[in-house]
């Protein structure tokens, strides 16, 4: 490690970077920045809102949503298994013991569309989606604005 640290000064490496949104290497001093800053930003959006979890139905048990070659899957726990992790493996085993307690957590629909721009702020809402859930909840915010 010590020999390691002591090339830092001569060669140094990034370690850590935050992603930035592609629109930003878009120089601002380039004929119709704006324009094409604005298309990227539609078109970023275009292919979230086509390749989002949100169209998903939730996972049971705890699994987690995920899209996979534009189609909706649920990644389970070790636990459980099916279609939508609803299957407890331990029923298959002859499993003494009971079923673990497993918190629900639903899935956010899809964002609207953004509001109409008042007093220099604009809206947006989704909702949660809890469907064959008992007791699910989402975790964070079924509301965000913005300034426009």
């Amino acid at each position: 490690y010590q020999a390691w640290a002591r090339t830092i000064a001569d060669a140094p490496a990034l370690l850590n970077s935050e992603p930035q949104p592609i629109y930003t290497l878009v120089p601002l001093d380039m004929a119709d920045a704006n324009v094409r800053i604005g298309n990227l930003k539609r078109a970023t959006a275009d292919y979230v809102a086509e390749y989002s979890v949100c169209k998903c139905r939730p996972c049971h048990n705890g699994g987690t949503v995920a899209l996979l070659d534009g189609k909706c899957m649920c990644l389970c726990t070790h636990l459980f298994e099916g279609m939508a992790c609803q299957n407890f493996k331990g029923d298959k085993a002859k499993h003494t013991g009971g079923r673990p307690e497993v918190s629900q957590e639903g899935n956010w629909s899809c964002w609207s569309e953004w509001s109409d721009c008042n007093g220099g702020k604009r809206t947006r809402t989704r909702s949660c989606n809890t469907i064959g859930l008992l007791g699910a909840r989402c975790s964070g915010d079924s509301s965000s604005e913005e300034y426009c």
